[in-house]
């Protein structure tokens, strides 16, 4: 099965499970904390209850990396592909209560991710990618009325550099994250503070052009569907040294950050 014809799988998953944790947010519901002390909800393990499921029905053969399901190491030899779910992303935001989550589901096949969609419940958006085939953003309601590959808005990047707006985390601030603000202020005109993948679909649809995460907080389902769709975009999505970030590897923490840039020139000093 080509990335083309896993999309419309991929984005009812995302779809479905939008409306469940939409109907969890606006009720009543648990949040433990994991052992390396980051929450988790009711939403996260309903959402992940639905996605699961459909993917597995659309495309058995592939494997799957979801951050609430057990690793299974089987997928780093699976020749039909991978599927990287959060199904949640943002689970501070979500507990945080300032809507800005997402759904995000990445495909990889040979350690390249090479499809995307995220959702983002509460803006009721979807954005979508498939190598070679372009990025594109479609409304909630879009959607309902029927899909198939190319309906919504082709998105791309900005073409600004000389002045950039900068996307910043709205709940990890780093002593890092601020230097680099210090550092490069002649060269940012405006930040945004967005929480979630949502930021790196900003830059996809030209909204903000930069985005540093120092550290080793984030994992591949943190990150796959997103550097789909901003590379389909037009962007970049580095680590924090400028090299490539590989999907589906045995050690899914990306240790060494990552950058998304709209273009090169828009690159700050670190």
């Amino acid at each position: 099965m080509t990335e083309r014809e896993l999309i419309p799988s991929m984005c009812e998953a995302a779809y479905r499970a939008s409306l469940k944790i939409s109907e969890i947010y606006r009720g009543e519901y648990k949040v433990d904390y994991k052992s390396d002390e980051s929450p988790v909800t009711s939403a996260d393990l309903a959402s992940e209850g639905v996605i699961l499921p459909l993917l597995r029905e659309a495309y058995p053969a592939a494997s799957v990396l979801s951050e609430e399901s057990e690793d299974n190491t089987e997928r780093l030899t699976n020749e039909n592909g991978v599927f990287i779910v959060d199904p949640l992303d943002g689970t501070v935001e979500f507990v945080n209560r300032t809507g800005e989550f997402a759904v995000s589901i990445g495909f990889s096949r040979g350690h390249r991710v090479t499809a995307g969609v995220i959702a983002i419940p509460e803006k009721e958006l979807l954005y979508y990618a498939a190598e070679g085939l372009g990025a594109y953003k479609l409304t909630f309601g879009e959607y309902r009325r029927g899909f198939s590959f190319g309906e919504g808005e082709r998105i791309h990047v900005s073409d600004r550099s000389d002045g950039v707006v900068l996307a910043v985390s709205r709940s990890y601030k780093t002593a890092e994250s601020d230097a680099l603000i210090n550092k490069n202020r002649a060269k940012i005109v405006e930040i945004l503070t967005v929480g979630s993948c949502y930021k790196g679909c900003l830059i996809a649809e030209g909204r903000a052009d930069v985005h540093y995460r120092f550290g080793a907080k984030t994992k591949e389902w943190d990150t796959a569907a997103m550097q789909c769709i901003v590379t389909e975009a037009g962007g970049i999505f580095t680590d924090i040294d400028g090299r490539e970030i590989t999907a589906n590897r045995a050690d899914f923490v990306n240790r060494r950050g990552f950058i998304i840039l709209n273009r090169r020139e828009s690159a700050l000093d670190v």
